[in-house]
């Protein structure tokens, strides 16, 4: 009977302390503009990126940053490019290869104390280097990883249900031993996705949002689960027994051409307690793919929502394709076009928004 008893106050714990998604606080959102832009962002900081025969831009993929240092990876998935906080070129990691201190291609990669952590997923490794671009050394992985997230303390890894541990989100030291895992799917899905689901809110604490899913994870020392809930009130959506179950190969194909989210929330911070700052994008029947802005606060349900491309922002008439946020900061890429028409061939450039909570 005792044992009865204490099996019985476990579960009254655990219950207590993990929510099911039914339980998870849930804000309803209008795809709709309802808010101005000066809502979202202030202080435009635009920055070009020094352009010469050793660095040639592409379409940008992926942005790091630190204070005193921008790298750039585009769509040959092969360099990152080093660039200062104001622009000028230093140096570029262009080791594409089948030597060991190569990779053979660039799957993620961030920042960290002065390092750069460069996930090659077929390598099975995490290739580091130093922040002028010199080899460093390199953690083995023990399967196939989409994405990553570098703390002090550990290492996180997304497979995108794509490995053959079944679990999403995989926790390791900087060794390569794994810590701990967490969110469980039920098959290989082969799937790969187009952004990194971890956003850094704290020390060791991380908000994940996951592909075409309403729910948000949260990360937090050793414990992690779905936390929140955002219904952004599309034609097409998917339960949560669906999100679980289904493939996401699926799940893309029937969002095609529907009125939906591209890929889910692609990037999410928290404000404050109750407060949320959201980057979607979104297909419209009648307006194609728009990226859009979202503020929610949990405490009074309210969301404002802003798509961007309406009109052009007299303030912030440069401002589109938001690709990060961190650090209170949003980064946005610019087409040299819409800077200088007479100079088209210039790299891209990068522009920097103080997020407005």
């Amino acid at each position: 009977m005792r044992i009865i008893y204490l099996v019985l106050i476990a579960i009254i714990l655990y219950s207590c302390t993990e929510q099911t998604s039914d339980s998870l606080p849930t804000v309803h959102i209008k795809m709709e503009s309802n808010a101005q832009l000066e809502e979202f962002v202030a202080n435009e900081k635009i920055i070009p990126l020094e352009t010469n025969d050793e660095c040639l831009i592409g379409t940008i993929r992926k942005i790091g940053a630190d204070s005193s240092h921008i790298c750039i990876s585009d769509d040959s998935y092969k360099e990152i490019f080093i660039f200062n906080s104001e622009g000028k070129f230093l140096s570029k990691i262009n080791s594409c290869g089948r030597g060991p201190e190569e990779y053979h291609a660039i799957t993620d990669f961030c920042i960290h104390n002065n390092l750069i952590y460069l996930l090659a997923r077929a390598n099975r490794a995490i290739k580091v280097y130093k922040i002028d671009g010199s080899y460093s050394h390199e953690i083995t992985l023990n399967d196939w990883y989409e994405r990553l997230a570098v703390s002090e303390d550990y290492i996180l890894l997304y497979s995108g249900k794509s490995n053959d541990q079944l679990f999403d989100i995989i926790k390791i030291d900087h060794n390569g031993r794994v810590i701990d895992k967490f969110i469980p799917f039920n098959q290989n899905n082969s799937y790969c996705v187009t952004f990194n689901p971890f956003n850094h809110i704290g020390k060791n604490k991380y908000l994940i949002a996951f592909p075409y899913d309403r729910r948000v994870a949260i990360l937090d020392k050793d414990r992690c689960g779905y936390k929140y809930k955002f219904d952004f009130q599309t034609a097409v959506t998917f339960s949560d027994y669906e999100m679980d179950n289904l493939s996401l190969e699926d799940i893309s194909n029937r969002s095609q051409y529907q009125e939906s989210l591209t890929y889910g929330i692609e990037q999410i911070t928290q404000t404050n307690d109750d407060s949320f700052y959201i980057v979607v994008s979104a297909f419209y029947k009648e307006k194609g793919i728009r990226d859009a802005l979202c503020k929610v606060n949990l405490k009074n349900k309210e969301a404002k929502f802003y798509l961007i491309g309406e009109e052009i922002n007299s303030a912030y008439p440069y401002f589109h394709n938001p690709i990060m946020i961190d650090n209170g900061k949003l980064y946005t890429t610019i087409h040299p076009f819409f800077i200088d028409q007479s100079n088209t061939d210039c790299n891209p450039y990068i522009g920097i928004y103080d997020i407005v909570k």
